[in-house]
């Protein structure tokens, strides 16, 4: 829709998903656009803005390909088990992630895939870290590990085929006559493990409190990590994330993906530098 407002802008809304714009996750969000009225071409853009931002379209991203070159931890054993000192080398048996890895990044991730290429693209040069940064996971108690090895993935818990899981559910259910747990509650959604053939679920600030609604689709049953979680975003490698465990999946829960970003930074920069006929090439 578009609007002249009071203040020298005609403003413009539109719905998009990141999954349409490269980003691997389902995240519909609306946007408001607000365009001088004294740049030349201002009506133009502001009256086919939607569909110029529809050509940018790019094919969907599902998780695989966003995460499998990752490699491989567990969750944490212990609970508030966060510091540095605790931490257990990536490569090595039971570890949980680091921080800042002490094996350097190509040694962790030797092939860039074409995902990793297009969100550590830095001025049309490739950018990588020199140490992997944020692929770290909390603790999971041991009941829901059982529920996260049993969930199928992309179904919640309402879905039959997650019987074996919901067995393991010990609250915010209760059973009938006949022993068959029921929802008491909109607990049915707090479980969901990714699906690996398709773009993620969308990843919210929720994630600080735990990651029942984010397992990974793997055979080692765990929440996602934090990189992982950024990957999603599409945050680039060398993006480090700093504060509390918990904050650091706060702020890629609540941050706009960079690809995102990026498309719109690119359609501004196109208009203000070269006007709006080359948007509609």
């Amino acid at each position: 829709s578009i609007e002249n407002t009071g203040k020298g802008y005609i403003s413009v809304a539109v719905v998009l998903n990141a999954s349409d714009y490269g980003v691997p996750q389902n995240r519909e969000r609306i946007f408001f656009v607000g365009i001088r009225r004294d740049l030349p071409g201002a009506e133009q853009l502001a009256f086919y803005f939607p569909s110029i931002i529809a050509r940018r379209r790019k094919p969907k991203v599902t998780t695989k390909e966003a995460l499998f070159d990752l490699p491989q931890i567990r969750s944490n054993p212990k609970p508030l088990n966060v510091s540095e000192e605790a931490e257990i080398p990536i490569g090595k048996k039971g570890s949980f992630g680091e921080f800042r890895s002490r094996k350097t990044y190509l040694e962790l991730i030797p092939e860039i895939t074409p995902y990793s290429r297009t969100i550590n693209d830095f001025e049309g040069e490739l950018k990588l870290p020199e140490h992997l940064f944020n692929h770290k996971c909390r603790f999971n108690n041991e009941n829901d590990l059982k529920i996260y090895k049993r969930m199928i993935p992309g179904a919640y818990l309402t879905d039959p085929r997650n019987k074996n899981a919901l067995k393991y559910v010990t609250y915010g259910v209760e059973e009938d006559i006949k022993g068959t747990k029921k929802f008491t509650s909109s607990f049915a959604d707090k479980y969901f493990k990714l699906d690996p053939d398709l773009p993620s679920k969308t990843i919210t600030a929720h994630l600080s409190m735990d990651n029942n609604g984010f397992i990974h689709y793997g055979e080692t049953p765990r929440g996602i990590s934090i990189r992982e979680a950024a990957r999603l975003q599409s945050f680039p490698d060398w993006f480090e994330i700093k504060g509390p465990l918990t904050k650091q999946y706060k702020q890629i829960g609540n941050a706009v993906p960079p690809l995102m970003a990026r498309m719109f930074g690119d359609v501004f920069k196109t208009f203000l530098e070269q006007g709006f006929d080359p948007l509609l090439e």
